[in-house]
């Protein structure tokens, strides 16, 4: 990350931001391609914070620096927008669901699934979890497929996930429309004790 260059060669990363952003996607998913994003961001910050200084100032003229504070307008910035607002009020089972999702996705390597094939990634993860770690509801020891089916129909409308008309049911496909990042970090920021298990799974 410290080789990242901008404003033509003269863009500098402090240390501490680099740790910052390295501490923040770690707690985040790992995902290497997310500090590079919010390190390119910190730095156009950068460069436009020099850019504006008042010719004379004490910035004006000076190497560009990203420091941790240009890293943490990027990650308020990035972690600000309309759906992270969603995301955090969502109740606590639609978190789940988009969390089941997100696992079945990954499993299958595909960009979507079906209602039954969600289902039964819940029924599956739930067995291999201790009840005191799932205990969010009796329901999610046995998932149904019209709570996940009314839970997805409910993230559909706020525009999260894309999702036929319910009236498939189980062949219903579902697939997810924001950054799966985005919802590890919000289950991990928001969901409290109860969806830490979630959290890790999705880290893994």
């Amino acid at each position: 990350l410290e080789d990242l260059e901008g404003c033509d060669g003269g863009t500098l990363f402090d240390r501490q931001a680099i740790e910052y952003v390295a501490r923040k996607v770690a707690a985040v998913s790992g995902d290497v391609r997310r500090a590079l994003e919010l390190c390119r961001r910190g730095a156009e910050m950068a460069c436009e914070a020099s850019s504006g200084a008042e010719e004379g100032s004490e910035e004006a003229g000076q190497r560009v620096v990203v420091t941790i504070r240009h890293i943490d307008g990027a990650i308020k910035e990035m972690f600000g927008a309309s759906h992270m607002k969603l995301l955090e009020a969502l109740p606590e089972l639609d978190k789940i669901v988009l969390g089941f999702l997100i696992l079945e996705l990954k499993r299958s390597g595909t960009i979507e699934a079906s209602l039954e094939d969600l289902v039964t990634r819940a029924k599956r993860t739930l067995k291999m979890i201790p009840a005191d770690k799932s205990a969010a509801g009796g329901s999610l020891q046995d998932p149904q497929i019209n709570e996940i089916s009314n839970s997805v129909t409910q993230l559909s409308r706020m525009k999260l996930v894309v999702a036929e008309a319910p009236l498939k049911h189980r062949q219903r496909k579902v697939a997810l429309n924001i950054p799966a990042d985005d919802v590890t970090y919000s289950i991990g920021n928001s969901g409290g004790e109860s969806l830490k298990w979630m959290h890790k799974l999705l880290k893994g």
